[in-house]
């Protein structure tokens, strides 16, 4: 894909048939035509490296643990660029747009656009997530001298805070079919969760 036909431009030695907002391949082969010959490697669907960083900062009785992941150099197709809408029924990103001839951009095609060919809209699925962070808090010993405990320790913890990413839609770590992880039920994107607690002992 090398963008979407504007208003204006001539797809008849290229690509006969297509129409303004319809996406636009090349021909790499130079044989004047859009086939599967044309078809070359983008990428690779497995990250060529990850990585991960934890930390625990102290500071008195106060403790932050961080734990951050990252996942590099992976390319897939993009359900969420090529998914009918099925009447309204399932929300797009809004970060999805279409051609109009008032919007015209070379990344998405117009609403009318017919995915013959079936291109899978390869995209950058890289990403780095804040995918830990606990706030704890232990409590000192003459206030468990006075509450009559061994210890006491507070705690917020947090998963999946944010995840800095160029992909579009759920989350770039899944492989989601047109209707999530391969059928109707299971396709219920990664959430971001938040838990309070608090570790007693007694003594």
């Amino acid at each position: 894909m090398t963008g979407v036909w504007q208003t204006g431009e001539d797809p008849s030695k290229q690509d006969p048939g297509s129409k303004p907002g319809d996406l636009k391949f090349a021909d790499t082969d130079g044989d004047g035509k859009i086939t599967a010959n044309d078809k070359i490697i983008l990428g690779q669907t497995a990250p060529k490296w990850t990585g991960g960083i934890t930390n625990t900062f102290h500071y008195k009785n106060i403790n932050l643990s961080i734990f951050i992941q990252t996942v590099q150099g992976i390319t897939k197709g993009n359900p969420d660029l090529n998914y009918g809408d099925e009447t309204g029924r399932r929300n797009t990103p809004a970060e999805v747009g279409y051609w109009t001839p008032e919007n015209k951009n070379n990344s998405r095609p117009a609403l009318s656009y017919n995915n013959t060919r079936s291109y899978g809209y390869a995209s950058n699925a890289s990403f780095t997530r804040i995918k830990d962070i606990t706030l704890s808090y232990v409590f000192p010993q003459n206030i468990l001298d006075k509450l009559h405990l061994g210890n006491l320790t507070v705690y917020a913890s947090g998963r999946n805070l944010y995840t800095f990413t160029d992909w579009i839609g759920w989350d770039p770590e899944n492989n989601y079919s047109y209707r999530g992880s391969g059928d109707w039920t299971n396709n219920y994107p990664t959430v971001r969760s938040f838990v309070f607690g608090a570790n007693i002992s007694l003594r």
